[in-house]
């Protein structure tokens, strides 16, 4: 019996850090990017199960990179920086299956990152001050839904409107 070729599978690459740019990076199951014939961001892949369904797309696409980029791993820098590197430091930063060495590559970035942080902490606990100073979208949206919908009303239409300070009089 002839044998069918392998189907070629898409894998999700792994969120970049943002001090690695333009590096070749990891795929979501741990294979380097080099090694795997196809493989799509965070995004294309959201797109692609969107567009064709979850079972449909799952077909042709690597389940542990789908797996891990659909629930655990799913922040991009932007939204979620510790999210990142959580995803990078519970790998070690190395490829799946290898074992962790004591002085990896993310050990010796943080490192690096302790020492810009040491020779420069004017510059660092400004940002940090300028950081803390911007308000939380999160924040920020629950404060303006909590002003779109008003007064809550008792049944009847009885008002019940919260007191300045929170109400505990």
């Amino acid at each position: 019996m002839a044998e069918r070729p392998a189907a070629v599978l898409d894998h999700i690459e792994r969120v970049p850090l943002p001090w690695r740019e333009g590096e070749p990076g990891l795929t979501e199951c741990g294979k380097p990017v080099a090694a795997v014939s196809a493989f799509l961001s965070h995004d294309e892949a959201r797109e692609k199960f969107k567009a064709q369904g979850q079972q449909r797309a799952a077909m042709s696409t690597c389940m542990t990179c789908a797996s891990a980029a659909d629930r655990r791993w799913s922040a991009s820098w932007a939204a979620s920086p510790h999210q990142v590197v959580a995803r990078w430091l519970n790998e070690g930063g190395r490829p799946w299956g290898h074992p962790p060495s004591g002085d990896g590559r993310i050990d010796r970035e943080l490192r690096a990152i302790a020492l810009l942080v040491e020779a420069h902490r004017p510059e660092f606990d400004g940002l940090m001050a300028g950081f803390g100073a911007a308000p939380s979208l999160a924040v920020r949206r629950a404060a303006k839904g909590a002003r779109a919908r008003g007064p809550r009303l008792f049944e009847g239409g009885a008002r019940f409107d919260v007191p300045e300070g929170g109400g505990n009089a």
